[in-house]
């Protein structure tokens, strides 16, 4: 059995603007997201105007040696995969989600300006596709109905319900600590109920929280500049200051004080932080 390659990252870029519409990293290697665009777009239209009649056999893979970018061209948009090595299972995945985030997103997709986070509800998608490289530790399982009496559990989901109907804002982390079960053990069985839309992932962000910059980041930092770039591009010098207040050892309330900033916002950005693996978890009162 020949086994999935490693996805580092996956990309939705409008065609005709040439801009990311959707970015979610999932491990290794580290490309800005906007200057990825602008280059995909100009080999894609480069190609395009080369060989006009090839019709479909247009650019579809670039190979560098350590990482393919394997390329799905939708109506609207070019789906982008970055890979340790490009394998036709991958690419009929990428091909599956372009078309399943045009139909999602079809009224969105005519009317988008540029806005950042409008398409953010697509990770549960993607889950359903990459199950095993989409989801980090620090996301919640949120349940989103009551189940049903006939709805047939394994001892392992009855367990995994049991945790978060005690505590609804425990991550994976924290099913995985409780559990016993390892964190691919949890997404197997959660998977077919997010297929189903009984659960979805999100991130939760608590005043008493205490959070600390991840060692991935810390490493993304000392290579470049890109990730304090990014932030301040969404949240301005403000979201880059309270990237540096967790510390470990303040809470998010106190971070909030301290900076003078609102709390909801403080957790916003914090709950994006989260979710591009930027900060992880070190204590949660309850």
């Amino acid at each position: 059995m020949i086994s999935e390659p490693n996805i580092y990252a996956l990309y939705f870029i409008e065609r005709d603007s040439g801009k990311c519409m959707y970015y979610q990293k999932f491990s290794g290697v580290e490309v800005d997201p906007d200057r990825l665009s602008g280059f995909i777009s100009a080999i894609v239209s480069f190609s395009e105007e080369l060989l006009p009649k090839m019709g479909d056999d247009w650019l579809k893979t670039i190979d560098r040696g350590s990482f393919s970018l394997i390329v799905e061209r939708g109506d609207h948009v070019y789906g982008l995969l970055i890979v340790d090595k490009s394998v036709p299972e991958v690419r009929a995945k990428l091909k599956e989600l372009v078309e399943a985030f045009e139909k999602k997103f079809a009224p969105k997709i005519k009317e988008w300006k540029g806005e950042i986070g409008v398409f953010d509800d697509f990770r549960n998608d993607v889950f359903r596709v990459f199950p095993a490289q989409s989801i980090l530790p620090q996301y919640v399982p949120e349940l989103l109905t009551r189940l049903s009496r006939n709805v047939e559990l394994s001892p392992k989901m009855s367990v995994i319900l049991q945790i978060l109907k005690e505590d609804p804002n425990t991550n994976l982390q924290g099913i995985s600590r409780k559990s016993g079960y390892d964190i691919g053990e949890i997404l197997e069985e959660i998977r077919s109920f997010v297929v189903r839309g009984l659960i979805r992932f999100k991130v939760k962000v608590l005043e008493e929280d205490v959070y600390q910059i991840s060692p991935r980041t810390w490493e993304a930092l000392m290579k470049g500049v890109y990730q304090l770039e990014k932030i301040q591009k969404i949240y301005g010098v403000k979201g880059v200051e309270i990237l540096f207040a967790n510390d470990g050892k303040r809470s998010v309330k106190k971070i909030a004080q301290d900076l003078r900033l609102n709390p909801g916002f403080v957790k916003v950005v914090l709950g994006y932080f989260l979710m591009e693996g930027f900060i992880e978890l070190v204590t949660r009162e309850t």
